[in-house]
């Protein structure tokens, strides 16, 4: 079974309109690199650009740093660890013993699980190492852009309104909120608009994993399925249903599928209970903070990472990493059209549907996110736009940094 959200009667219904005066705003910060969002891109882009030495804010809209890593859940990695970033960050969380394996995959080349409180700490171990500073429980709402630059975003927050200026920006919003407020054009979804379905992930404790057999969710309503992890005994993440055609950047559409998640949650837990052997004293001790939504804005950038690309193994000579599935991601499908200082890294870069569907993947996003906070660095160091980035001294700092340029280097 899967559920439809459809249209929202709110969303719907003709817009009044109120005029709100206009104000003179405080500059709450200033930094050389502002990163959007504090997710594995956002972190990544951070840490590299930090670790470059450049002065780096970033923004988050929660008090927390992992994005839908942590926030959503999504705890199980693709199994092949892609990136010198992706690496580190498995091995230490690996030393600290919060790196599992999950029941997905091959039983020669299962699925690594990231504790999420976990990783959670040491994304902020990392930023803190590298010398970032951090803004967390703030929005980004609009830009300030003159002749092609952005000068500045603005922020809400508790404190209320105000600017944060910077030299460059790096949009790792996931649903690219910086690029579209600079008027750079996106499409999202299928021809007709239609998204991937969302999903709100669940941690269910307490499974007997002697009584537990493979499978045991044949019949359990909303297409429910779960992977035993391992970071825990007796620790399970559930995909708790999947719910179609969300438009994940309405906040309507986001506040009924959300409510109807968690009403799901609590049906597949019970029927589990009752039909899987193992579960029968489990309990739901978590359901994720954040909805998993997959897929909204895909900005159109200089160029479009398609399927095709994928297929014919095409190498980039502006390349900056592989993904999990072992393509060339290239420099210029994280250039936005209309904005001459502004990055996009993670799910909403340039591509097409099928190439976005493997770039949402936690580890895709740390490549792209490390490789736009190594490119900001460099925009800074040589006094150019992105666009007259020297492709070449980016590949060489990449290659120094670990990022491989063939599919057979380091296995």
């Amino acid at each position: 079974m899967t559920f439809v959200i459809g249209s929202t009667n709110e969303a719907d219904k003709p817009m009044s309109m109120i005029r709100e005066e206009a104000r003179e705003l405080p500059v709450v910060a200033e930094a050389d690199v502002v990163v959007v969002g504090g997710g594995p891109a956002g972190i990544a882009a951070a840490v590299a650009a930090g670790r470059a030495g450049a002065d780096v804010l970033l923004i988050e809209r929660f008090g927390y740093l992992g994005g839908l890593s942590t926030g959503g859940l999504v705890i199980t990695m693709p199994p092949t660890m892609e990136g010198p970033l992706v690496e580190e960050i498995d091995q230490r969380l690996d030393e600290l013993g919060f790196r599992g394996i999950s029941s997905m995959g091959e039983k020669d080349n299962p699925w690594p699980a990231w504790c999420p409180e976990a990783f959670k700490w040491l994304g902020v171990r990392l930023l803190e190492e590298a010398g970032v500073r951090m803004l967390f429980h703030t929005y980004c709402v609009a830009v300030q852009k003159e002749a092609g630059v952005i000068n500045a975003v603005f922020v809400e927050n508790k404190a209320g309104r105000g600017a944060v200026r910077g030299k460059v920006f790096i949009d790792c919003s996931g649903d690219a909120d910086i690029a579209t407020f600079a008027g750079t054009p996106s499409v999202m979804g299928d021809e007709n608009g239609k998204t991937l379905s969302t999903t709100l992930m669940c941690m269910f404790s307490n499974v007997d994993e002697a009584k537990y057999a493979s499978g045991g969710t044949e019949g359990a309503p909303y297409k429910a399925n779960h992977a035993i992890t391992r970071i825990y005994p007796g620790y399970v993440n559930v995909w708790a249903g999947f719910i179609d055609d969300v438009n994940g950047v309405d906040p309507w559409d986001l506040t009924k599928a959300e409510n109807e998640h968690r009403k799901q949650a609590f049906e597949i837990w019970r029927w589990m209970r009752e039909n899987t052997p193992g579960f029968q004293n489990s309990y739901i001790s978590l359901t994720a903070p954040q909805i998993g939504v997959r897929e909204t804005r895909r900005i159109v950038g200089e160029y479009e990472l398609t399927q095709e690309d994928w297929r014919l193994k095409r190498f980039f000579d502006d390349h900056v990493g592989f993904g999990w599935h072992k393509f060339s991601i290239p420099y210029r499908s994280m250039l936005p059209k209309a904005v001459d200082n502004l990055l996009v890294a993670g799910r909403c870069m340039s591509s097409d549907r099928e190439v976005q569907n493997s770039l949402r993947h936690v580890t895709d996003c740390i490549v792209t996110g490390m490789a736009a906070g190594v490119a900001a660095w460099q925009s800074l160091d040589q006094g150019c736009r992105f666009r007259g980035l020297d492709i070449q001294r980016l590949s060489s700092e990449l290659k120094r940094l670990g990022v491989r340029y063939s599919v057979e280097q380091g296995g």
